[in-house]
């Protein structure tokens, strides 16, 4: 038979046949789109369980700070709390009412189950290429933030520079003391910039992660390059706060007042409106925390407080940062996370970090660690006796200005504790007598603590004041005030 023969014989075959032809190709082609569509889903569904993972890793990565708490030990002791509970509703009340300490208990715990981590070492095995943990690590890799310490200085309208930390409400910040005595300061009292925050890093050494790009409109300017440029952040509104407004300069603090009060009379606001070009003219003042001190004749440092009455010092000192783009959140952004007004990147927070490691305070702190340089008083004074010599030894070396303000404080220490001896109210006569006093020379002051510390001067006072003002620090807490890094 030939060719031909054969495949006209074929095709008959399949004419007369043509309905389980039909049937047969079609039931094949069953199991083919069926696997298609497995497939398919299969895909769809990875690639959505993918794209909820990533949303959720990056709006809640796996963090670890250099303190935590032991949960499991708080959950330990919950349980067992909770099963005395239960085991005292069986007994017999006795008509007399019992002291409960289960939320001191609680409160105990959670202070006594405080890690402190070793990030030093846990960086290095991070940052260790042949470190099994690469293994795990998404495309965000692994991104370092540390808690530098820093303040922020801008001028208003007016050309008056201000604290971007001002307080809202023109409160100072200080504590219930005396107000005579807010001058005093021989401690540590930092606070960064709470209107900035740090941009989440990219990977590569790019100082931007494409989360904050992806999640953010570059409305007008550009993405920061450099440690001096940041951005300011605005509302899906396109707007910022009224109080960050007041803080950052762009109105003055009477605008700010009368817009409370109209809020305050059910009224609306004034709309302060600003132009693009007037957010991306603006120019803040940076300064690391390290410099706010100012090494003593005696060797000690003193913290320089309020330093924006000294506006040209502190320029000569500062870290000038221009504005160099505006963003607004996307529409449909999931990661849009940055909480403040103003973002800056890294390479800043690096930049000041090296600042203040090789600052004078750091590196006299680290030269003599068993000594803090703020008072020239050792660390470690564990007994009453050490406490006692280690403030006489500070209180004499003082200069005349603080020798004179120290002993109206000693003044008052004096009187509260001879009121607490003898539950007389002694106080209004101890504040009258302080202003009598204050109108002394200090010279004349001065002399009056040396003859105060010579003449068996009282050992209650002076602890009081080590521990109010001298005692409680340490290595570590100075060189972190101080915006020092070791990680």
């Amino acid at each position: 038979m030939s060719f031909w023969t054969s495949l006209g014989l074929s095709f008959a075959n399949l004419r007369t046949k043509i309905g389980r032809t039909i049937l047969t190709s079609f039931a094949g082609s069953i199991g083919i789109i069926g696997i298609a569509l497995i497939l398919a889903l299969s895909t769809g569904m990875n690639q959505y369980i993918t794209r909820v993972q990533k949303e959720t890793m990056t709006s809640y990565p796996i963090t670890i700070s250099s303190q935590t708490i032991d949960a499991t030990s708080i959950m330990q002791l919950r349980g067992q709390m909770l099963g005395l509970s239960s085991q005292k509703e069986t007994k017999e009340y006795d008509d007399k009412v019992h002291t409960d300490y289960q939320s001191l208990k609680q409160s105990d715990a959670v202070t006594n189950n405080l890690i402190q981590n070793n990030l030093a070492e846990f960086k290095k095995y991070l940052d260790d290429p042949t470190s099994e943990i690469h293994q795990y690590v998404g495309e965000n890799g692994i991104i370092y933030s540390y808690n530098i310490s820093f303040g922020v200085y801008v001028k208003n309208p007016n050309q008056q520079l201000i604290n971007t930390n001002i307080e809202l409400d023109g409160g100072n910040g200080n504590s219930n003391r005396p107000r005579m005595f807010n001058f005093v300061n021989m401690g540590v009292n930092n606070e960064s910039a709470k209107n900035f925050s740090e941009m989440v890093a990219g990977t590569n050494g790019q100082p931007i992660s494409s989360v904050v790009t992806d999640s953010y409109d570059m409305v007008a300017g550009s993405w920061p390059t450099s440690y001096n440029e940041v951005v300011m952040v605005l509302n899906e509104n396109n707007g910022i706060p009224v109080q960050s407004m007041y803080q950052l300069g762009f109105i003055t603090k009477e605008q700010y007042t009368a817009a409370k009060n109209q809020l305050a009379n059910k009224q609306d606001g004034e709309d302060f409106t600003l132009s693009y070009e007037d957010m991306l003219q603006k120019t803040f003042y940076l300064v690391p925390s390290s410099e706010n001190y100012l090494k003593n004749e005696n060797g000690s440092f003193s913290q320089i407080k309020n330093p924006e009455y000294d506006s040209e010092g502190l320029m000569n000192k500062s870290i000038p940062l221009k504005v160099t783009g505006i963003i607004r959140p996307k529409e449909d952004a999931k990661n849009a996370t940055i909480n403040t007004v103003v973002a800056y990147t890294n390479l800043l927070t690096n930049y000041v970090i090296d600042c203040a490691n090789e600052s004078a305070i750091v590196q006299a702190q680290k030269n003599t660690p068993e000594i803090n340089v703020l008072n020239g008083v050792r660390f470690n004074a564990t007994t009453d006796e050490e406490k006692i010599q280690d403030t006489k030894e500070y209180l004499f070396n003082l200069s005349d200005d603080e020798k004179a303000n120290m002993y109206q404080l000693i003044l008052y220490y004096d009187g509260k504790s001879q009121n607490q001896e003898t539950d007389v109210d002694t106080n209004s006569f101890d504040m009258n007598a302080l202003s009598k006093l204050s109108m002394n020379p200090q010279s004349s002051m001065s002399s009056m603590l040396e003859n105060y510390l010579n003449d068996n001067p009282n050992t209650t006072t002076l602890l009081a004041i080590y521990n109010d003002y001298i005692g409680g620090k340490s290595l570590e807490k100075n060189l972190a005030s101080f915006g020092a890094v070791s990680y």
